[in-house]
């Protein structure tokens, strides 16, 4: 199946348990093995979709309400760069 079809199925599982979903939990409700769910999973956390907290030994995984910084820097019509210590671009709004 088409990649960001599976990651759109994960994240609309999170959305309907708010509570959160372990991997395990998540790859047998959608029918994925374990290693490629954890692999979406971490996708969507770095890009700001999904939260992980550490529950134990486990990872809980759920739908995030905040808003990613790519999202909220395009919001603006002003230029927005942000920049690291050594002054390389790490993120620009669309402006």
């Amino acid at each position: 199946m088409d990649k960001e079809f599976e990651i759109e199925r994960i994240e609309d599982f999170l959305k309907n348990n708010p509570k959160g979903l372990t991997i395990n939990e998540l790859s047998k409700k959608i029918s994925l093995n374990r290693s490629t769910t954890a692999k979406y999973l971490n996708s969507l956390v770095s890009s700001g979709r999904a939260e992980m907290r550490a529950l134990g030994n486990a990872k809980l995984f759920y739908h995030t309400k905040r808003l990613p910084l790519a999202n909220l820097l395009n919001l603006s019509s002003d230029l927005i760069i942000i920049l690291d210590k050594e002054l390389f671009i790490q993120d620009a709004n669309n402006a």
